[in-house]
């Protein structure tokens, strides 16, 4: 009897871990990004971005009692462990700059706003830079990897 009961939280804590280290890669994919940060970045790197715009005083608060927003936040880091390497991912918080907030119409935290660049060799035919996508509040993972997949033409990494 001892010996299952041993057995079985070995078990949890080894999932425990798997699940932290998975977590803890996940948050080492985004870039927490001012404004400044944020346009050096979308203006000098090619390829797939994500920007998550959040507002820290609604996770854990009341506004946020059924805790959506920790569960976007974890759902976020999930999706960058993901597809690390393949997507760049970033985290701005809206309170730092109002303005650009206004601005962009972040109405609804989170938004999620899906960036393509292309920069080609000068001596290719030129690519047009796709309209970045906007999404307004939270995202299944399922959903995530699925706005991924349809707006960078991204297959879901096997695992």
């Amino acid at each position: 009897m001892k010996s299952k009961i041993r057995l079985f939280f070995l078990g949890c804590a080894f999932a425990a871990t798997s699940f932290l280290s998975a977590q803890a890669a996940g948050a080492a994919n985004i870039e927490d990004v001012d404004t400044a940060r944020l346009s050096q970045i979308v203006q000098s790197n090619a390829g797939a971005i994500v920007v998550e715009f959040y507002d820290p005083a609604a996770i854990g608060t009341d506004a946020d009692s059924s805790g959506e927003c920790a569960r976007q936040q974890q759902i976020f880091e999930n999706v960058a462990a993901e597809y690390a390497g393949q997507v760049t991912f970033l985290r701005f918080d809206i309170r730092q700059d109002p303005a650009l907030a206004k601005a962009g119409r972040l109405v609804v935290c989170p938004t999620h706003l899906f960036i393509l660049n292309h920069f080609p060799d000068p001596t290719a035919a030129a690519v047009p830079n796709r309209t970045p996508f906007r999404h307004w509040g939270l995202l299944s993972q399922s959903q995530f990897e699925e706005l991924i997949g349809e707006f960078f033409q991204i297959a879901r990494p096997t695992p």
